[in-house]
């Protein structure tokens, strides 16, 4: 798994990509050790390895203060992480799936580290399901 990718355009908190990376890397390798024998963030020449590229697409850190005065979260108030994630055979260059994932709108999160790990959480599960010890 590389690293993750600012696609945002605008500077994104420092260690939002590098969270992301090491939450799903630990997510792979705990949650779903079946799936993959070695979860790495370096690159691999060994056969039938799984590259995982991820880009950050969108994000907002929300507004705080009018999260805490109003009662309903909407819109431009809540925060938003948006990703999207490429899954390559190496072996072949072959892309084996591409899929974007999203927090909820309207969804409410007390810090960017629980939004980042629901995100994370997603995005495990999903590679997951391409793992056959690899």
């Amino acid at each position: 798994m590389l690293p993750f990718e600012n696609g945002v355009g605008n500077p994104l908190p420092r260690p939002l990509p590098q969270q992301l990376t090491d939450r799903v890397t630990a997510e792979l390798a705990q949650k779903h050790s079946h799936a993959f024998q070695n979860v790495s963030t370096t690159l691999s020449t060994q056969p039938e390895v799984l590259l995982v590229q991820g880009k950050v697409i969108e994000y907002s850190p929300g507004n705080t203060l009018a999260r805490a005065v109003l009662p309903v979260h909407i819109g431009s108030i809540a925060k938003r992480l948006k990703c999207e994630v490429t899954l390559v055979d190496s072996a072949t260059g072959q892309i084996v799936e591409q899929f974007s994932t999203s927090t909820a709108p309207g969804s409410v999160f007390v810090d960017t580290d629980e939004m980042v790990k629901v995100a994370a959480d997603e995005i495990a599960d999903r590679i997951a399901t391409h793992g056959s010890g690899r």
